[in-house]
Order: C-alpha cells, then sequence, then structure tokens
C-alpha cells in the first residue's frame, strides 16, 4: 500500500454526501484522508489516486459510467485499496464490484462507525498481506486473587527481549472498573484505554502514543482512574482500538477484567494465546475449570489455552502437582510461578523481578513462561 507524506487515503463521493464532513481533511480508521466533492461519474485523478494507499469511492447503481469508472480505477491501480460507497447496494452488484477487484463496500449516506470499521478492516487485510499483525495475548483469572495482572505486568517486560519487528511490546488494562496496573507501574497519567476507544474515529500513531506510557522497553495502556460500568466498552470500538494496537505495537497482552462479559469473550476468541492465571488448589482448578466450559461453550478452542499456576508452594507438590492440574482440565500447563518474596518487594520498588532479583526462582520461571509464549505465538499472526 503506496502512502503520501501526509494525506494517506481520499473520500470522493458527491456533494450531498459529504455534509456530515467538517473539514476536507479527516481521520478515519487511522488513516488521515483527504475528503473532495465528485460526481458519482465524473473523471478521477488516477495519478493523485496512486499517491493514496486507500480511496473511498461513490459508484451510483443505476448509472453504468460510475460502475465503469470504479472498475477501471481497481484495475489500473490494484495497490490502492478501493472501497465503494453504495446507496442501496444490491447482492448482485456487489458481488460484481468485489470479484473485480474492490476492497469492500460502505453505504450511503456514510454512516461514521460503519465506514471506521470498513476502513479497519481494510487496512487489516492489507496489514496481513504486507506487514503480518503481532500477536494479541489474553491474560485471564481463574479466580480473583490468582495473581493475573503481576504475571501480566511482569510478562510483557521479558517480551521486549525479543524482537517484534522493532516495535514494542503494550499491556493495555482492560479491567475498566478495578484495574491495577497503573499502580503497579506508579503511574499517574490521565488517559486511559476509554480515551482511545472513544477516539477510534481519529485513532492514529501520534494519539495511540500519547495514551501509551513508555515504559523501560515496553508500553502500558491503563484503566482508567473512575469506575465506569462494564457495558460503557463497545465491542466494535475495543476490536478496532486493538487492531489498531497489533499494527503499531509489538506483542500485545491484554489484561482482561474478572468479569465476563460479551466484549471481553469476543475479544478473547480474537486472541493467539490465552493465558489463564490460576492456583494449584482445588478451589483453584474447580474455578479453572468452570471458564474453560464457558470458552468451550462458545467455540474457543482449548488448543491455544494454556494454563500457568501462580504462588505455588513446595510444599503443595505433596498433594497437587502440575500433572494432575493438566490431566484434570485437559490443558497444558505453560508455567508454575512460585510463590516468593522477592516478587512483592519488586512490585513494591516498582521494579521487575529482573531488576529486584533476576536470579530468583521466580525469574527463572518467567523466563520459561516467556520463551514458551514466544514458541507458541511466532512473530505475528494472520487473519
Amino acid at each position: 500500500m503506496k502512502h503520501s507524506d501526509a494525506i494517506a487515503g481520499g473520500i470522493f463521493a458527491s456533494p450531498d454526501f459529504l455534509s456530515q464532513f467538517s473539514r476536507t481533511e479527516i481521520i478515519i480508521g487511522g488513516v488521515p484522508m483527504e475528503v473532495q466533492a465528485v460526481p458519482a461519474s465524473a473523471p478521477l485523478d488516477r495519478d493523485r489516486l496512486a499517491a493514496l494507499g486507500l480511496a473511498v469511492i461513490e459508484v451510483r447503481p443505476d448509472e453504468q459510467r460510475s460502475i465503469e469508472r470504479l472498475i477501471s480505477l481497481t484495475a489500473a491501480l490494484p495497490e490502492v485499496a478501493v472501497i465503494a460507497a453504495i446507496s442501496m447496494p444490491d447482492v448482485a452488484l456487489v458481488r460484481t464490484l468485489l470479484r473485480e477487484g474492490v476492497a469492500d463496500v460502505v453505504s450511503l449516506p456514510f454512516n461514521h462507525t460503519e465506514l471506521n470499521q470498513v476502513v479497519l478492516e481494510v487496512l487489516a487485510r492489507q496489514a496481513d498481506r504486507e506487514t503480518k499483525l503481532h500477536p494479541l495475548i489474553g491474560v485471564v483469572k481463574a479466580s480473583g486473587g490468582s495473581g493475573a495482572t503481576s504475571t501480566a505486568t511482569q510478562l510483557v517486560g521479558k517480551l521486549a527481549d525479543n524482537d517484534w519487528g522493532g516495535e514494542p511490546p503494550l499491556l493495555v488494562d482492560l479491567d475498566v472498573q478495578f484495574g491495577t496496573v497503573a499502580e503497579y507501574f506508579s503511574i499517574e497519567q490521565s488517559g486511559s484505554i476509554l480515551d482511545l476507544l472513544r477516539s477510534t474515529e481519529r485513532l492514529d500513531d501520534a494519539l495511540a502514543h500519547s495514551i501509551a506510557i513508555k515504559k523501560d522497553r515496553f508500553s502500558v495502556v491503563i484503566a482508567p482512574k473512575e469506575i465506569v460500568p462494564l457495558e460503557t466498552v463497545d465491542l466494535d470500538s475495543l476490536l478496532n482500538t486493538v487492531q489498531f494496537m497489533r499494527m503499531h505495537f509489538g506483542a500485545v497482552v491484554v489484561d482482561l477484567p474478572p468479569c465476563w462479559t460479551d466484549w471481553s469473550l469476543s475479544l478473547l476468541a480474537e486472541c493467539d494465546l490465552v493465558l489463564m492465571v490460576g492456583e494449584l488448589s482445588l478451589h483453584g482448578l474447580r474455578q479453572a475449570r468452570r471458564n474453560l466450559d464457558l470458552m468451550d461453550s462458545i467455540g474457543i478452542s482449548r488448543q491455544k489455552v494454556r494454563l500457568v499456576l501462580n504462588k505455588v508452594e513446595k510444599k503443595l507438590f505433596g498433594s497437587l502437582r502440575p500433572e494432575d492440574a493438566e490431566r484434570t482440565l485437559n490443558c497444558e500447563v505453560v508455567a508454575v510461578l512460585p510463590l516468593e518474596d522477592a516478587l512483592g518487594q519488586a512490585q513494591q520498588a516498582g521494579e521487575s523481578i529482573y531488576q529486584h532479583a533476576r536470579k530468583s526462582k521466580y525469574a527463572q520461571e518467567l523466563t520459561k513462561l516467556a520463551e514458551s509464549v514466544r514458541a507458541l505465538v511466532g512473530d505475528g499472526s494472520k487473519k
């Protein structure tokens, strides 16, 4: 996909359909786009279009010249992703346009949410062919107090040892009610994941990096300081934002809330790897099974779920062992993290376990976990 220095896309439609855009340059799906009033059958500047990566172009089903204009442009400019904007499209026309190389279709009059989503989906497919999306790793709690958030905060720092296309790994705190990632890193900044979700229509690299707090070798997006209802999170906005993050950061680790919602389960289904953090106890295994059964019921394969046994004490090996957990839950244990004072001391100091006690047993086991994660997800995924 080609891009000019400033404008990377364009919207070309009749004036009647452009009245909702107050400026001649807008951002849709993170793409700076020019807005240009052009009749549906009028010639378009091919040289100008060739400099763009993406073009939303009106086509009138009742005008053969309009249809031919679009088809000829897609044939002449195969590197430009063309989205057809159609009022009341019929199935036959849509099939014809897609067969002729149109990337997607959007309805007229424009709806900001739909347009944003379609642009992001087209960009994702382009990224799939050109750059790969970086992995999405979900961290979930088998039960409250299992230490999932501390595991996520320590893991993301170790993932920075790997090369993710030159981009830093990102940790996103999605527990919008009781998220504590900010406390782990002593972050006082006010910007949060909600600011990104509310800005999907103007989401770009600059905005994303202004909200993502840069730490040592990774970045963090925190949960809001105020408690908000779980239904505040819009699913489409969340999926679009996470998709954007995967294109502009390295591996993305999401710390999910303890309460399941439609949006958290939908995001979990998008993950390349799910790490369920639980304790090696009868209660911990019982709760892990309940969560796994829920995932089974909505079609999330256990093949992409791994167990992380946390806060494991040596004395427990006399009664329950990691192999027992694997056999009972039919799910692979990918790490056994010991209960150590060193971890709590590191967290109180706002440090990673490697900064505080790099030779500790916890640090050694965390290294094995990070290596296993990298082996499981590789350096990118294709959708």
